[in-house]
């Protein structure tokens, strides 16, 4: 994802002398061709990520589009106040690029897991947030930011996922799509854990079971009556699958809005703790029951 986001960006550069991009700790060489046909375009600040939003709200106030991008923990949590009261309130053309969604950095403990972005971001007025699950929806979002006004979030996965959103059915006028038709049970995700969701469906279908699924590639769409149809269409049941803590993300936002439905609600999250455990993003996956194959387990006891 990252690499064809950052691709996107380039793009934009070359098409849009108002596309500014600004970037902290990206490591060596990122962007470098860039920088060297748009040198006062291609920004990179080092670690100061409270100055980096700081800076790219001055740059959106004189009317530029500026992408922010460095690990999401560093931009959520370090510059929580300067998202909130120079990018939000003013309604500023900013989207923050947070790569190492949910537990991508997990072997480098809980500096670098954003486990909590959703939650935190979302009590910001007029934020969007973007979770997409493949760079097919990056590109989508990159498109939308640069036509629409406002400021975004985007939550990156680790990378290399494979292509699987352009196929699903999308939902006219909004960015999440229905993955799979499916019958009584509806499968809720978003980003890339959508991937597992997706390949444990796949596994199901193969076992005479048809879960609907609804991948959700923005978060406030969950706030549409048509977004909630779909999800509450001719289901008995629904299933939450979420890489985020218990609250705040997915399931909080799905209850707020169904509260007078007597609905079945299941929840698979990552749990509410600081991770003591060392082990990459699958594991911890494992760990907490939302891979593919605990995903399974899960729909075949809800179908039993």
């Amino acid at each position: 994802m990252r690499k064809s986001i950052l691709k996107s960006i380039e793009e934009a550069l070359d098409l849009n002398p108002d596309v500014i991009f600004i970037g902290s700790d990206l490591g060596h060489g990122v962007l470098n061709e860039a920088r060297k046909k748009n040198p006062d375009r291609v920004l990179i600040e080092g670690i100061s990520e409270q100055h980096i939003i700081g800076m790219a709200s001055g740059l959106a106030l004189g009317g530029h589009k500026v992408f922010v991008h460095t690990i999401g923990t560093f931009l959520y949590r370090r510059a929580y106040e300067q998202i909130y009261i120079d990018v939000a309130l003013h309604n500023l053309n900013v989207f923050i690029v947070g790569s190492g969604g949910g537990m991508v950095y997990a072997p480098l403990g809980p500096t670098h897991q954003s486990v909590e972005d959703i939650k935190i971001l979302s009590s910001i007025p007029g934020l969007k947030i973007f979770l997409p699950c493949d760079s097919y929806e990056t590109q989508q979002i990159v498109k939308s930011c640069l036509v629409n006004q406002g400021p975004a979030y985007v939550r990156l996965g680790k990378g290399g996922e494979k292509i699987i959103s352009n196929s699903w059915r999308e939902i006219p006028g909004f960015h999440s799509k229905v993955a799979n038709e499916g019958d009584t049970l509806t499968v809720v995700s978003c980003g890339a854990i959508s991937q597992e969701v997706f390949a444990a469906i796949s596994r199901a279908k193969e076992l005479g079971i048809n879960p609907r699924h609804i991948h959700i590639a923005e978060f406030g769409e969950l706030d549409s009556d048509e977004i909630l149809n779909e999800i509450t269409l001719q289901t008995k049941g629904i299933l939450i699958v979420e890489e985020h803590i218990p609250s705040g993300g997915l399931k909080s936002k799905i209850l707020e809005n169904l509260n007078q439905m007597q609905i079945a609600i299941t929840h698979l999250s990552l749990s509410f703790e600081f991770s003591t455990n060392y082990g990459s993003q699958k594991e911890h996956w494992v760990k907490n029951g939302i891979d593919s194959e605990n995903i399974l387990i899960k729909i075949q006891d809800l179908y039993m």
